[in-house]
């Protein structure tokens, strides 16, 4: 649970600022001054009590393992082989844990069971490697930078060598060496800061913590305004006299309860006569308002649109909704190739090392992470019907352009297999058609004699008695 702190109206919780008064916008500021980095105990607090906390924490690693990936470059065999072992270890959710560890407290380690025959505090021997027995996900609390390359030399020089775990669920420390270990950090910091925090980065919640307590404040002043929307207003005669000595005290309580007690049960309100009874409506004008700013400051912060963070949905294809989630789905990816992308990339190169040819089939793999959003039947008709309406609108506008004499058709087709990436030779334009013989010069048209034989198409002769007419 979070510090309590007594104070002369009660007590406070040290991250949520209930029971306090005053203003609370710079509580956040506060309470973070003089301190790095916020302490375990705040950050373990905002997981698990604040909604919206648990939400910019544990959202992206869910989304960001959710669609799964694909394996290109390997033989069908060889990434079959792959995908089984992955899931014998479970890895995608290992993962997914490693990296809301990594979001809530700056970090999460995975320890793999790699069986090459030598200790874990040893470098691995890479050429011996048999198996990978299992993974085992500690967070930044449980796991600290144990010693670092000291030789100026190397290119490792000043990274962290060994890893000294000690995990909270029980067993003994152990120290591991970091060819045995896949590190998910955290927010980027200082190299003096991350020193004086055992060689981890800041948690999403140290970058949002300011905006997650006026959020959260927010919440609790409209929750105040709507407890208290309607105020009644209970006027009694010469009160301050009564409530001049206890015993008048005690009966002017007495009569204010009996009056609230009365309205809550029938809705009627008896009074004396010299005394007056009203009920003071107040405006709850600007709170929405408020609320909805704070959340998106928020989401700005954390990198994740409002409406993920309010849980909300945003359907459709048209309109902001299309450009939301496509927007979201961008952050997501950038994090996947951020975040996910190197550690897994490290699992799948040590699958394939335990091959008894330690071979890629002779080339080079690539991992692509599958789609985040797959289109219902309805929507993907939908897509297929406007690029169909765009193809033909394409298609026209060249036709147009041909028939019109402002493209040949060798620059129509070029521009068909180009620009528009489609298949088939440029439109045929038009035939002119043949000059009306009977249109003369001013327009005026001649109108031939009913008997009159008739015109000729242009070009063609009649022949009469073996001659050309």
């Amino acid at each position: 649970m979070a510090k309590k702190i007594k104070l002369d109206s009660g007590y406070t919780n040290a991250f949520m600022p209930i029971g306090m008064r005053g203003r609370m916008s710079n509580y956040g500021s506060e309470m973070m001054a003089g301190n790095a980095l916020l302490p375990q105990t705040v950050l373990q607090s905002a997981y698990i009590h604040n909604g919206f906390a648990r939400i910019i924490c544990d959202t992206p690693a869910e989304e960001m393992t959710r669609a799964g990936f694909d394996i290109e470059g390997l033989s069908e065999d060889l990434e079959q082989e792959i995908n089984s072992v992955l899931e014998e270890l479970d890895a995608s959710k290992h993962f997914n844990e490693a990296i809301k560890w990594r979001n809530a407290f700056g970090g999460g380690l995975i320890v793999l069971g790699l069986d090459d025959g030598g200790e874990l505090s040893e470098p691995l021997n890479e050429d011996n490697l048999n198996t990978i027995d299992f993974m085992r996900v500690y967070d930044s609390f449980e796991a600290y930078a144990y010693s670092r390359y000291d030789d100026p030399k190397e290119s490792k020089y000043g990274k962290i060598e060994t890893w000294q775990v000690s995990p909270k669920s029980g067993g003994s420390s152990y120290v591991v060496h970091e060819t045995r270990v896949l590190v998910l950090d955290g927010e980027s910091v200082p190299n003096d800061v991350r020193v004086s925090n055992n060689g981890w980065g800041a948690s999403k919640i140290q970058n949002c913590f300011v905006q997650l307590v006026r959020l959260d404040t927010s919440y609790k002043w409209a929750l105040l305004l709507l407890e208290r929307m309607q105020q009644a207003v209970h006027g009694i005669p010469n009160l301050s006299d009564q409530v001049s000595t206890p015993e008048g005290e005690a009966l002017v309580t007495k009569r204010v309860n009996v009056v609230d007690t009365v309205r809550s049960a029938l809705n009627t309100v008896v009074i004396d006569a010299e005394e007056t009874y009203t009920i003071n409506s107040l405006s709850l004008t600007g709170v929405k308002d408020i609320v909805e700013t704070n959340a998106e400051a928020l989401g700005s912060v954390a990198h994740m649109p409002t409406f993920i963070i309010m849980g909300r949905t945003v359907g459709g294809l048209g309109g902001n909704g299309e450009s939301s989630q496509a927007g979201w789905h961008a952050q997501v990816e950038s994090w996947q190739n951020d975040q996910y992308k190197k550690p897994l990339d490290r699992l799948i190169s040590l699958i394939i090392l335990c091959k008894s040819d330690g071979e890629t089939d002779g080339g080079k793999y690539t991992i692509k992470f599958n789609p985040l959003y797959t289109l219902n039947a309805k929507e993907k008709a939908e897509v297929d019907l406007k690029k169909e309406q765009t193809k033909k609108a394409e298609m026209d506008t060249i036709m147009v352009a041909v028939n019109g004499g402002l493209m040949d058709q060798d620059e129509a087709r070029n521009l068909i297999r180009e620009e528009y990436d489609l298949v088939g030779d440029a439109p045929e334009p038009e035939p002119a058609q043949a000059p009306d013989p009977l249109i003369l010069n001013e327009g005026q048209r001649i109108v031939p004699h009913p008997n009159a034989p008739k015109a000729l198409p242009v070009g063609k002769t009649k022949k009469i008695a073996g001659k050309a007419k």
